[in-house]
């Protein structure tokens, strides 16, 4: 798999009608990538329906790797019922009727969800379960489910102190500022 992949958000956000040839180019360039992989969200306004729109156009976008998220917080923490109804709006909107990788995507519902998440990876629903969350709070939590065989696509660390925990994230490039569309996938256990 890349190490880098395509992130669209707010890119891939656009209102009805809005051209779409630019984005097939990118499209068509991550394609063209060994390995290619994308990385979106529900959260991510119309990208999920513009990005699912021009991959379903396009035979060689097939073997794109599509990581995706489930947001499940506030008035849904613990309502299993708005996890499902999001893995299955997204698979819809992405075309695909697998996602390849899941996170879970605030660990403060984390016991609800990921529990979840495993049983759609039985059923074949999904291909990996993962974590992902931003706040150095977390990071002994995201840290045990790395530590126990999971696979986590994390925004770069900010946070020296958090990188070092870890020992995964090697720090950025001098100058350079994190992003979530600059992943750094891994697989421990």
């Amino acid at each position: 798999m890349t190490a880098l992949g395509l992130g669209p958000f707010l890119t891939f956000d656009l209102l009805p009608g809005a051209p779409r040839a630019p984005l097939r180019e990118v499209v068509a360039r991550v394609a063209a990538g060994v390995g290619g992989v994308v990385d979106t969200s529900p959260l991510y306004g119309s990208a999920e329906v513009s990005l699912g729109a021009i991959m379903s156009e396009m035979p060689e976008a097939r073997d794109i790797f599509v990581a995706n998220k489930i947001w499940s917080t506030g008035d849904y923490l613990g309502d299993t019922s708005h996890a499902t109804a999001s893995l299955d709006q997204s698979k819809l909107r992405m075309w695909r009727p697998v996602i390849g990788l899941m996170q879970c995507h605030s660990m403060t519902n984390a016991g609800v969800v990921l529990p979840l998440m495993q049983a759609w990876k039985s059923e074949g629903q999904i291909g990996h379960v993962g974590v992902t969350h931003h706040e150095s709070s977390y990071q002994a939590e995201l840290t045990g489910f790395i530590e126990r065989g999971g696979m986590s696509c994390r925004p770069a660390i900010r946070s020296s102190t958090a990188r070092q925990r870890t020992g995964c994230c090697p720090p950025p490039p001098t100058g350079a500022s994190g992003s979530s569309s600059t992943c750094r996938w891994q697989r421990r256990g």
